[in-house]
């Protein structure tokens, strides 16, 4: 992926939160050798947080989201009076 050195994995990050993390560090002229250090210490992040602690850090995220979704489902139907 663009933003990384070659000889280095890259940010383990979906397609869509990548493009738009690199697209933002672009539009604000980060450079190319400033996006790759970037990368370069999220993955040593990444893989020094244990196994364990990422999937509940994953399950917490999940929760919010359906928590919120569920909010704004809720907002929708008060606002449609349903």
């Amino acid at each position: 992926m663009s933003g990384t050195r070659s000889d280095e994995e890259t940010c383990e990050l979906d397609p869509i939160t990548w493009n738009a993390l690199i697209e933002a560090m672009r539009r604000y002229g980060v450079t190319d050798d400033v996006m790759a250090r970037v990368c370069h210490d999220a993955l040593r992040a990444i893989n020094a947080t244990p196994v364990a602690e990422r999937a509940r850090l994953n399950e917490e995220a999940d929760a919010h989201y359906a928590r919120r979704q569920a909010e704004l489902s809720a907002e929708q139907r008060e606002e449609l009076g349903t």
